[in-house]
Protein backbone atom coordinates (compact mmCIF):
# COMPACT_ATOMS: atom_id res chain seq x y z
CA UNK A 1 0.00 0.00 0.00
CA UNK A 2 1.25 3.74 -0.76
CA UNK A 3 0.51 6.73 0.41
CA UNK A 4 1.84 9.76 -1.08
CA UNK A 5 1.96 13.64 0.69
CA UNK A 6 1.63 16.10 -0.34
CA UNK A 7 2.17 19.65 -0.35
CA UNK A 8 1.25 22.65 -2.71
CA UNK A 9 2.40 27.00 -2.52
CA UNK A 10 0.31 29.32 -4.62
CA UNK A 11 -0.20 32.74 -5.70
CA UNK A 12 -3.01 33.45 -3.22
CA UNK A 13 -5.62 32.09 -1.20
CA UNK A 14 -8.52 32.49 -2.88
CA UNK A 15 -10.47 31.46 -5.68
CA UNK A 16 -8.89 32.05 -9.06
CA UNK A 17 -4.91 31.46 -7.97
CA UNK A 18 -2.89 29.13 -8.84
CA UNK A 19 0.13 26.56 -7.92
CA UNK A 20 3.79 27.62 -7.97
CA UNK A 21 5.33 24.44 -6.67
CA UNK A 22 4.31 21.22 -5.08
CA UNK A 23 5.99 18.78 -3.29
CA UNK A 24 5.14 14.83 -2.21
CA UNK A 25 6.84 12.43 0.10
CA UNK A 26 5.74 8.43 0.16
CA UNK A 27 4.63 6.06 2.82
CA UNK A 28 4.26 2.54 2.52
CA UNK A 29 3.73 -0.38 4.98
CA UNK A 30 7.08 -2.68 4.93
CA UNK A 31 7.65 -5.78 7.35
CA UNK A 32 5.13 -4.84 9.19
CA UNK A 33 5.71 -1.00 9.94
CA UNK A 34 4.76 2.42 8.20
CA UNK A 35 7.81 3.81 6.69
CA UNK A 36 8.14 7.22 4.90
CA UNK A 37 11.28 8.27 2.18
CA UNK A 38 14.16 9.98 3.39
CA UNK A 39 13.92 12.83 1.50
CA UNK A 40 10.47 14.33 -0.35
CA UNK A 41 10.92 15.60 -3.88
CA UNK A 42 9.61 19.14 -5.71
CA UNK A 43 8.79 20.66 -8.45
CA UNK A 44 8.48 24.44 -9.42
CA UNK A 45 5.26 25.20 -11.47
CA UNK A 46 4.18 28.25 -13.75
CA UNK A 47 1.13 29.91 -12.73
CA UNK A 48 0.49 31.88 -15.80
CA UNK A 49 0.32 34.60 -13.65
CA UNK A 50 1.83 36.97 -11.32
CA UNK A 51 2.83 35.83 -7.67
CA UNK A 52 1.95 38.77 -5.54
CA UNK A 53 3.93 40.19 -3.13
CA UNK A 54 2.17 39.05 -0.21
CA UNK A 55 2.13 34.92 -1.03
CA UNK A 56 6.11 35.79 -2.32
CA UNK A 57 6.64 37.03 1.39
CA UNK A 58 5.33 33.54 2.37
CA UNK A 59 7.09 31.07 0.68
CA UNK A 60 10.09 33.40 -0.90
CA UNK A 61 9.20 32.31 -4.91
CA UNK A 62 8.76 35.03 -6.75
CA UNK A 63 8.30 35.23 -10.75
CA UNK A 64 11.35 35.03 -11.76
CA UNK A 65 12.06 31.19 -10.33
CA UNK A 66 9.33 30.02 -12.08
CA UNK A 67 8.96 31.80 -15.49
CA UNK A 68 10.63 29.24 -17.46
CA UNK A 69 9.41 26.05 -15.46
CA UNK A 70 6.50 23.59 -16.65
CA UNK A 71 2.97 23.97 -16.50
CA UNK A 72 1.26 21.97 -12.95
CA UNK A 73 -0.45 19.62 -15.73
CA UNK A 74 3.08 19.20 -17.25
CA UNK A 75 5.15 18.68 -13.66
CA UNK A 76 2.52 16.04 -12.33
CA UNK A 77 3.06 14.25 -15.78
CA UNK A 78 6.46 13.96 -15.56
CA UNK A 79 6.73 13.40 -12.21
CA UNK A 80 3.53 10.50 -12.23
CA UNK A 81 2.60 12.22 -9.57
CA UNK A 82 -1.55 11.21 -9.83
CA UNK A 83 -0.24 7.36 -10.23
CA UNK A 84 -2.79 4.95 -10.12
CA UNK A 85 -0.22 2.61 -7.75
CA UNK A 86 -1.37 5.18 -5.30
CA UNK A 87 -4.11 4.44 -2.52
CA UNK A 88 -4.44 8.08 -1.07
CA UNK A 89 -3.23 11.01 -0.80
CA UNK A 90 -2.13 13.02 2.52
CA UNK A 91 -2.05 16.86 3.10
CA UNK A 92 -2.04 18.93 6.27
CA UNK A 93 -5.14 20.87 6.26
CA UNK A 94 -6.34 18.49 2.95
CA UNK A 95 -9.34 20.91 2.04
CA UNK A 96 -7.11 23.58 0.52
CA UNK A 97 -4.75 21.29 -1.71
CA UNK A 98 -8.41 20.15 -2.91
CA UNK A 99 -9.73 23.79 -4.19
CA UNK A 100 -6.00 23.82 -5.87
CA UNK A 101 -5.98 19.86 -7.47
CA UNK A 102 -7.82 17.87 -9.96
CA UNK A 103 -11.09 16.56 -8.76
CA UNK A 104 -9.92 12.80 -10.18
CA UNK A 105 -7.45 13.30 -7.22
CA UNK A 106 -9.15 10.84 -4.43
CA UNK A 107 -9.12 10.33 -1.73
CA UNK A 108 -7.51 12.98 0.04
CA UNK A 109 -6.63 12.39 3.91
CA UNK A 110 -6.28 15.23 6.32
CA UNK A 111 -3.60 15.00 9.11
CA UNK A 112 -4.99 18.55 10.49
CA UNK A 113 -8.36 16.66 11.24
CA UNK A 114 -6.07 13.10 12.61
CA UNK A 115 -4.54 15.51 14.68
CA UNK A 116 -7.55 17.18 16.31
CA UNK A 117 -9.22 13.53 16.94
CA UNK A 118 -5.92 12.21 18.11
CA UNK A 119 -4.37 14.36 19.92
CA UNK A 120 -7.01 16.71 21.07
CA UNK A 121 -4.75 17.77 24.28
CA UNK A 122 -1.91 19.25 21.97
CA UNK A 123 -1.61 23.07 22.34
CA UNK A 124 -2.22 24.10 18.76
CA UNK A 125 -2.97 21.06 15.40
CA UNK A 126 -0.83 23.14 12.29
CA UNK A 127 1.73 21.50 10.92
CA UNK A 128 4.53 22.16 12.39
CA UNK A 129 3.07 22.57 16.00
CA UNK A 130 2.12 19.10 15.53
CA UNK A 131 6.09 17.99 14.75
CA UNK A 132 7.54 19.51 17.60
CA UNK A 133 4.70 18.51 20.39
CA UNK A 134 5.32 14.85 18.86
CA UNK A 135 9.07 15.45 18.41
CA UNK A 136 8.56 13.53 15.18
CA UNK A 137 12.61 12.44 13.94
CA UNK A 138 12.76 14.07 11.25
CA UNK A 139 15.89 15.77 9.64
CA UNK A 140 15.56 19.60 10.29
CA UNK A 141 18.41 20.49 7.60
CA UNK A 142 14.79 18.94 5.58
CA UNK A 143 11.95 20.16 7.75
CA UNK A 144 12.93 23.35 9.15
CA UNK A 145 12.75 25.52 5.59
CA UNK A 146 8.76 25.80 6.12
CA UNK A 147 6.16 27.09 3.79
CA UNK A 148 8.15 25.02 1.47
CA UNK A 149 6.12 22.62 -0.49
CA UNK A 150 9.27 19.77 -0.43
CA UNK A 151 9.89 19.88 3.56
CA UNK A 152 6.05 20.47 4.51
CA UNK A 153 5.13 17.34 2.36
CA UNK A 154 7.90 15.53 4.55
CA UNK A 155 6.60 16.97 7.71
CA UNK A 156 3.41 16.08 6.92
CA UNK A 157 4.31 12.54 5.68
CA UNK A 158 6.38 12.21 9.14
CA UNK A 159 3.61 12.99 10.93
CA UNK A 160 1.00 10.47 9.05
CA UNK A 161 3.64 7.92 9.63
CA UNK A 162 3.69 8.29 13.22
CA UNK A 163 -0.24 8.24 13.87
CA UNK A 164 -0.59 4.96 11.63
CA UNK A 165 2.22 3.62 14.10
CA UNK A 166 1.49 4.60 17.06
CA UNK A 167 -2.22 5.01 16.91
CA UNK A 168 -3.64 2.02 15.69
CA UNK A 169 -4.67 0.83 19.21
CA UNK A 170 -7.11 3.76 18.59
CA UNK A 171 -8.64 2.36 15.60
CA UNK A 172 -6.09 4.62 12.94
CA UNK A 173 -6.28 2.34 9.72
CA UNK A 174 -6.15 3.81 6.11
CA UNK A 175 -9.72 3.90 5.32
CA UNK A 176 -10.79 4.74 9.05
CA UNK A 177 -8.45 8.15 8.27
CA UNK A 178 -10.27 8.29 5.07
CA UNK A 179 -13.55 8.34 7.07
CA UNK A 180 -12.38 11.18 9.41
CA UNK A 181 -11.42 13.29 6.57
CA UNK A 182 -14.14 13.40 5.06
CA UNK A 183 -16.32 14.78 7.63
CA UNK A 184 -16.07 17.37 10.28
CA UNK A 185 -14.63 17.18 13.33
CA UNK A 186 -15.16 17.70 16.82
CA UNK A 187 -12.61 20.79 18.06
CA UNK A 188 -11.40 20.51 21.35
CA UNK A 189 -10.74 24.63 21.47
CA UNK A 190 -11.34 27.45 19.43
CA UNK A 191 -8.68 29.60 17.99
CA UNK A 192 -10.10 32.58 17.37
CA UNK A 193 -12.54 35.03 19.67
CA UNK A 194 -13.54 35.95 23.10
CA UNK A 195 -13.14 32.14 23.95
CA UNK A 196 -9.99 31.30 22.03
CA UNK A 197 -7.91 29.17 23.67
CA UNK A 198 -10.91 27.73 26.34
CA UNK A 199 -11.57 24.62 26.18
CA UNK A 200 -14.87 23.65 23.76
CA UNK A 201 -17.14 22.28 26.50
CA UNK A 202 -16.55 25.35 28.66
CA UNK A 203 -17.84 27.79 25.76
CA UNK A 204 -21.24 28.99 26.90
CA UNK A 205 -24.19 28.00 24.66
CA UNK A 206 -24.83 31.65 23.73
CA UNK A 207 -21.73 31.91 21.74
CA UNK A 208 -22.12 28.32 20.50
CA UNK A 209 -25.47 30.16 18.74
CA UNK A 210 -24.25 32.95 17.45
CA UNK A 211 -21.17 30.98 15.81
CA UNK A 212 -23.97 29.56 13.94
CA UNK A 213 -25.15 32.36 12.93
CA UNK A 214 -21.87 33.26 10.93
CA UNK A 215 -19.90 32.35 8.10
CA UNK A 216 -17.78 29.63 9.84
CA UNK A 217 -16.00 26.64 8.66
CA UNK A 218 -17.05 23.33 8.69
CA UNK A 219 -15.50 21.95 11.46
CA UNK A 220 -16.76 25.24 13.84
CA UNK A 221 -20.39 24.54 12.93
CA UNK A 222 -20.08 20.94 13.50
CA UNK A 223 -18.26 21.57 16.86
CA UNK A 224 -21.10 23.93 17.82
CA UNK A 225 -23.98 21.53 16.89
CA UNK A 226 -22.30 18.71 19.24
CA UNK A 227 -21.59 21.25 22.18
CA UNK A 228 -25.79 22.81 21.89
CA UNK A 229 -27.11 19.37 21.69
CA UNK A 230 -24.94 18.00 24.74
CA UNK A 231 -25.66 21.13 26.72
CA UNK A 232 -29.45 20.89 25.80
Amino acid sequence: MLLRAIDIETTGLEPGHAIVEIGWCDIWFDDGKWKHADAPSDILVNPGRQIPPVSSAVHHIVDADVVDKPTFAEACASADLFSPDVTAYVAHNAKFEASFLPPTVAPLICTYKLGITFCPQAPGHKLQELRYWLKLQVDPNIANESHRAGPDAYVCAALMTRMLNKLADKGLTVDRAIEISNNPVVLPFLTFGKHAMQPCAEVPSSYWRWCLSQDMDENVKHTAFHYLNQQR
